[in-house]
């Protein structure tokens, strides 16, 4: 697994997180790339992607955003 170096302070956004998802599903599931046809496994890659992204994004912790009280 690759370690990401970026520091925790910065947010990721969820456009990140597809993108790096997108990358790893396809490379992993290489293999099915043929069997399936180029642009049905690019769909279906975005698709799965787009939907674990989703879950992830929701469940990294939030900033708190404090507003000074006047």
């Amino acid at each position: 697994m690759v370690q990401n170096s970026a520091p925790l302070t910065k947010k990721i956004t969820k456009k990140e997180i597809r993108k790096s998802l997108r990358e790893k599903l396809t490379t992993t599931l290489a293999d099915y790339r043929s069997l399936v046809g180029e642009k049905k496994f690019d769909s279906r890659i975005r698709k799965a992607a787009r939907l674990f992204g989703e879950d992830i994004s929701k469940a990294l912790p939030k900033k708190d955003k404090k507003k000074a009280i006047a």
